[in-house]
């Protein structure tokens, strides 16, 4: 049928005049309350933003966020916004800045355009808390310019958040800090502690003073309240808008040396090694005030009594190459240098995942699965890189080259494939190591589910499955509204996929405290070659924690 001219122009004109309208009704309102997580009264004139993502987890470079102010009762709207992903967040005077039901830096992104109700969003955020005190000596004086640190548990496991001084009264203030369980420590040296020589050098018209024993002190490293180490300390505890207060007392100690013997005599003068002391599980290197050198014996003095660990590096500071422990909880310790083990060369051939072509030049360094350290970067041409004096260990090679990271597809060490692509060297002499290596990497995307509707605020990890469980193959996401997720820079490999609903306290890169979620996930393998992007092939249910 052919429909009449006219009617044609009619018809022409009827869609031209919904235009206006249908681009109206694309737009949504995204509105709700600001409200305090700590109790959830509303946050009058709160500030509050919404900002456009360019994809599911990465904030757009062209645009400007909307931003807006609460009313009297803390509510807030923004009446048309476009289709997208936004993150919305909210800040106020005495709150942190939080995005919609944020953990951990995750967030949920608000979705528009796909039916979802947005109109009456909650959006909590959380008032500042602070942690301040006073440290003061056996005498009750204030001890100025000592350091303190502040960690912070996160997922079972306790890191370094930040560091602060003491001010000439003793004082000092971490401010601005977000619920949660903290510890203190402080690491500080009595002013008037003097730590004699073994063997004073004798000058003209200088005098030799004997120094009074009171006064060869060390203040050991103590934890909050008064603990003199991890096991004692006790944990401060924020949970929002708390003023904790936390004095510390100091309390010096007999000040013990640690000598190290050399049988090649003033060969122990040339060597550097350096002292740590265990913080929750981690090395942290001790400040080393003064060393001396006597009948080719290195004396460090100044340890407060405890337990230490020294270690002496490579001749070129690549790698430790001898680790000791070293008790000082009953006096000082003589201990005798042990020669650097047999140092290993290694000749590291690369190859392209499936003739991916490699830059010009390649750097290469190996990490110390043991002290999470890295060593120097070594430089090498395109195909062959090459390594010398590596003491026995365990490491994971780390390469780069044309401004990008490498990721390690495949390791072999004589030809044979090693499943967690480590290098496990036992002793010295040559080893010849093929790395295939690619820059690809895969975003995953998918949706989660929760009694067959959208999971919004669940979080998503991926957890690799092969024989290499290493953390920084983990990924972590959280669902927005709609149960979208993307979990970004996946290198190739095999994986599980999971969900979970307030998981946000597991060890989410442990897989064994994973290991009751598994059987509940999705198989995923991501190819060093292929699309860049990976789409589930199912929706992922949800487990409850």
């Amino acid at each position: 049928m052919i429909l009449p001219r006219k009617l044609h122009a009619v018809i022409a004109l009827l869609l031209a005049s919904l235009l206006p309208l249908q681009a109206q009704q694309a737009k949504e309102h995204v509105a709700g309350r600001v409200v305090s997580s700590l109790d959830g009264h509303p946050i009058a004139h709160a500030t509050v933003s919404l900002s456009e993502l360019s994809s599911l987890s990465e904030l757009s470079t062209g645009s400007k966020p909307f931003t807006t102010t609460a009313n009297d009762e803390g509510e807030f709207s923004f009446p048309a916004v476009p289709p997208g992903n936004y993150n919305l967040s909210g800040t106020a005077p005495g709150y942190l800045t939080l995005s919609y039901e944020q953990h951990d830096g995750y967030y949920t992104g608000v979705i528009t355009g796909a039916g979802l109700a947005t109109d009456n969003l909650v959006l909590q955020i959380e008032p500042v808390s602070t942690i301040s005190g006073h440290i003061v000596d056996e005498a009750g004086d204030p001890v100025e310019y000592t350091q303190l640190t502040l960690y912070r548990e996160t997922a079972g496991r306790i890191s370094r958040r930040n560091n602060a001084q003491t001010d000439t009264s003793g004082g000092y203030e971490f401010g601005r800090l977000a619920p949660g369980r903290y510890f203190l420590t402080v690491s500080a040296t009595p002013w008037y502690a003097v730590h004699p020589r073994a063997d004073p050098p004798q000058q003209v018209f200088q005098y030799r003073v004997n120094v009074d024993p009171a006064l060869d002190v060390a203040y050991p490293l103590t934890f909050y309240p008064r603990a003199l180490d991890s096991d004692g300390a006790a944990p401060i505890v924020l949970n929002g808008g708390n003023q904790f207060t936390a004095d510390m007392q100091l309390s010096p100690q007999p000040a013990m040396s640690i000598s190290l013997h050399s049988s090649t005599g003033n060969a122990a003068n040339q060597r550097q090694p350096t002292v740590t002391q265990s913080v929750f599980g981690a090395d942290e290197q001790v400040p080393i005030q003064m060393t001396e050198n006597v009948n080719g014996t290195m004396r460090i003095p100044g340890f407060a009594p405890g337990r230490y660990k020294v270690e002496e590096f490579t001749p070129d500071g690549r790698f430790p190459a001898i680790s000791a422990p070293v008790d000082l909880t009953t006096g000082p310790v003589t201990m005798e240098l042990a020669t650097h083990a047999d140092l290993a060369t290694v000749s590291v051939a690369l190859h392209g995942a499936n003739g991916e072509s490699l830059p010009a030049r390649m750097q290469l360094l190996l990490r110390s699965a043991a002290s999470n350290q890295d060593g120097n970067l070594t430089e090498g041409d395109k195909s062959t890189v090459e390594l010398s004096g590596v003491p026995p260990g365990d490491y994971r090679p780390k390469v780069a080259g044309g401004g990008h990271q490498w990721n390690v597809v495949t390791l072999a060490v004589n030809g044979k494939p090693v499943p967690d692509r480590q290098l496990h060297i036992t002793a010295g002499g040559a080893i010849s190591v093929d790395l295939t290596i690619s820059t690809a990497s895969a975003s995953i995307q998918g949706k989660a589910v929760r009694d067959d509707k959208p999971a919004d605020g669940a979080m998503i990890i991926l957890v690799p499955a092969g024989g290499d469980l290493s953390e920084d193959l983990f990924r972590r996401d959280q669902t927005n509204l709609d149960g979208s997720f993307a979990l970004n820079n996946v290198v190739p490999g095999n994986y599980l996929v999971v969900a979970i609903d307030d998981g946000w306290s597991l060890r989410w890169n442990d897989a064994t405290a994973l290991t009751p979620y598994l059987m509940h996930a999705i198989p995923l393998s991501v190819p060093a070659t292929g699309s860049p992007i990976i789409h589930l092939p199912e929706p992922l249910r949800t487990q409850p924690r």
